[in-house]
C-alpha cells in the first residue's frame, strides 16, 4: 500500500522539522527535508495533507506560547519551519491545480471550506482561552464523565460513534480499548514546554479533521478512521514523557497502553486470519456471493452504473463504473440514489451494513430515500433499480 512509503517519509520530514525548531539543523537536513517532501506530493496526498497540517499547527502554537509567555518560554526556530510549511501548502496547491481537482472538488467546495476554517478558528481559539498548564477538578470530573460515557458505550450491544453509523460493538472494542486510557494522558501536566508545543500543535490538528468529518461534513465520516490513525503520535510522545517521570503512575499507565495495544493486535489478527463473520463479511468473497455477482454483471448494459459498498467497488471496478459516493449522499443528504444506478447490495450489507472505509452504514436509510426494486436475488446477492 502506498501509505506505507508515505508514512515513513512523514516521520522523517517531521524528524527533520523538530530539529530546525530546535535550532540543530543542518544543511544535508534541509535538503532531505525538502527533496522527502516533494517524494511525499508523489506518494499520497492525504499524508502530505496532513504533514503541511501538523507543521501549520505546531508553528502556530509555537508562536502563541512565544508571544503569550509563560514560566517556561521556549526559544523556537520559527523562519525555517515556516519556510518548510510555505514549501508543503505551495506543493498542495499545485498537486490540485495540476491533479487533485479531478478527484476532490466534492471535498473543497467553499462551503465546505467555510465551515472547515470556522471549526478551525473554534478549536485554536478555544485552546488558547481555556488552556492554563493545571489539571485542576474540572477537568479530572469532565475527563472522568468522558471515559464512563465511553466505556458503556463500547460495552453496550450496539454503539454509535457516528452520525447515521451503527456497528456492533464486539466488532470495533479490540480497535479501541488501547484508546481508554490514553485519554488519560492529555490531561496530566507536561512540564516540557517544547514537548507541550509538538503534542498540542498535533493533537489539535486531528481534532479538528475528526470534527469536520463527523459533526461538520459527515458526508466524508468515511476517512475518519485516517485522521484518527495519527493520534499515535501525540499519545506515544505523551506515553514516553510520563514513563520517564518520577513516579508510579505515570510508568503503569504507559505500561498499561502498550500491553493492552499488543494484546488487541493479537485478537485483531486473529479475527482476520480466521475469517471470522462479524470482520471479514467486507472483503470475504464466498462462491455464493461471486455466482451472485457474477450473474448481476452479465444482466447489466455497459452503460449501467453500480452502487455499493466498498467490497462492491473491487469485484466491479474491472467490469464497469461502480460509485460508493451516491450511498453517502443518501445516507446523509438524504438525496436519492437515481434511475442512472443499480444497487448491488449482499447478505453481510443487511446483517452488518455498508462497509465504506472502515466505518459500517446502516442500509436501511437508502430504502427511505426513494422506491427501489428488486431485479435480482440469489439469497445472497440482491439488485435494485429506483423507479420513482
Amino acid at each position: 500500500m502506498k501509505e506505507v512509503y508515505a508514512y515513513t517519509l512523514f516521520f522523517i520530514i517531521i524528524y527533520f522539522f523538530v530539529r530546525t525548531l530546535q535550532g540543530l539543523r543542518s544543511t544535508r537536513d534541509l535538503v532531505v527535508a525538502f527533496i522527502f517532501s516533494t517524494s511525499l506530493l508523489i506518494v499520497h496526498y492525504l499524508t502530505l495533507f496532513m504533514l503541511t497540517g501538523f507543521i501549520a499547527s505546531i508553528l502556530f502554537i509555537a508562536y502563541m506560547h512565544k508571544l503569550l509567555g509563560g514560566r517556561n518560554p521556549v526559544v523556537f526556530n520559527l523562519r525555517i519551519g515556516f519556510m518548510l510549511y510555505l514549501y508543503l501548502q505551495f506543493s498542495m496547491i499545485g498537486y490540485f491545480l495540476l491533479v487533485g481537482y479531478k478527484f476532490m472538488s466534492g471535498i473543497l467546495d467553499p462551503h465546505c471550506l467555510v465551515v472547515y476554517f470556522v471549526y478551525a478558528i473554534a478549536i485554536y481559539m478555544s485552546y488558547l482561552v481555556f488552556s492554563n498548564g493545571q489539571i485542576g477538578l474540572g477537568k479530572l470530573v469532565v475527563a472522568g464523565l468522558f471515559l464512563l460515557v465511553l466505556s458503556s458505550l463500547l460495552f453496550s450491544r450496539i454503539l454509535f460513534f457516528l452520525p447515521g453509523i451503527s456497528v456492533y460493538a464486539y466488532m470495533v472494542i479490540w480497535y479501541i480499548i488501547p484508546i481508554i486510557p490514553a485519554t488519560l494522558l492529555f490531561i496530566m501536566r507536561v512540564e516540557d514546554s517544547f514537548l507541550k508545543t509538538i503534542v498540542v500543535g498535533t493533537g489539535l490538528f486531528i481534532l479538528l479533521n475528526i470534527l469536520f468529518v463527523v459533526v461538520g461534513a459527515p458526508i466524508y465520516s468515511n476517512i475518519f478512521h485516517r485522521f484518527a490513525d495519527y493520534f499515535v503520535i501525540p499519545i506515544s510522545l505523551l506515553a514516553g514523557y510520563v514513563f520517564r517521570k518520577p513516579g508510579a503512575i505515570g510508568k503503569a499507565l504507559s505500561l498499561t497502553i502498550i500491553f493492552l495495544t499488543i494484546l488487541s493486535s493479537f485478537v485483531v489478527i486473529h479475527n482476520i486470519v480466521s475469517y471470522g463473520a462479524d470482520v471479514s463479511f467486507f472483503w470475504y468473497y464466498p462462491i455464493s456471493e461471486t455466482h451472485g455477482f457474477d450473474t448481476v454483471s452479465c444482466l447489466l448494459s455497459r452503460n449501467t452504473s453500480i452502487v455499493g459498498d466498498e467490497k462492491i467497488k473491487y469485484y466491479f471496478t474491472p467490469i464497469g463504473s461502480v460509485f460508493v459516493k451516491p450511498v453517502l449522499e443518501a445516507l446523509f443528504l438524504d438525496k436519492p440514489l437515481g434511475r442512472d444506478y443499480v444497487l448491488v447490495l449482499y447478505r453481510g450489507n443487511i446483517k452488518y451494513g455498508l462497509a465504506i472505509g472502515l466505518n459500517v452504514y446502516s442500509v436501511e436509510k437508502i430504502f427511505d430515500q426513494g422506491v427501489l426494486s428488486k431485479v435480482y436475488d440469489n439469497y445472497y446477492v440482491y439488485s435494485f433499480i429506483e423507479t420513482f
